[in-house]
């Protein structure tokens, strides 16, 4: 099946909670790369990978998602958990993944809010990695040695109108990296 599908099931429960599940199939993406929110999904070591290199030309994914978010007068906090899965013909090159976001808001005042997110993704297998693109390293590149990504970010925004926000934020991310020949 070549052609994308995706569906998603939300409500709220009372004035405060909010909920959501979602689910998607890529189909496949022959000789593509799939973005999958800021995370890109590709055919495992097509730009090389120790333990060599998958020579199908196609990319699929299943990914599914649960969400919830509490909302009161000054702010919210919400989670979610997903997983999916990189689907290879050759097996070897497939990947299971998961994810955890978690993060709040707390309004200050009117105008100013401050808020936190903790969040991470990691391949199923501990001596699995992938090339999980969607953050920085200083000009590293990691290849597909990423086991686990976690990703803290701390901020301050303001916004004196419904159309502009000013933030002020800090973020740091921390990997951990697959056993490989050359770190032994």
């Amino acid at each position: 099946r070549s052609k994308a599908a995706g569906i998603k099931v939300m409500g709220d429960h009372g004035r405060h909670w909010h909920w959501s599940l979602s689910y998607f199939d890529s189909g496949r993406a022959r000789g593509q790369e799939l973005w999958i929110g800021r995370t890109v999904v590709g055919r495992l070591g097509a730009t090389g990978a120790p333990g060599g290199a998958s020579t199908s030309a196609d990319v699929a994914g299943d990914w599914g998602e649960a969400n919830v978010k509490y909302s009161y007068d000054r702010g919210y906090v919400s989670g979610a958990i997903g997983t999916g899965k990189v689907n290879d013909p050759i097996p070897t090159f497939s990947r299971d993944l998961a994810w955890f976001k978690s993060e709040a808001l707390y309004r200050l005042s009117r105008r100013w809010y401050a808020a936190a997110r903790y969040s991470g993704i990691n391949v199923d297998n501990a001596l699995q990695g992938y090339q999980l693109r969607s953050f920085e390293t200083d000009g590293v590149d990691l290849n597909f040695d990423v086991n686990e990504l976690r990703r803290t970010s701390v901020g301050l925004g303001y916004r004196p109108n419904e159309a502009t926000t000013f933030k002020l934020e800090r973020t740091e991310d921390d990997h951990d990296l697959i056993p490989t020949p050359l770190r032994n």
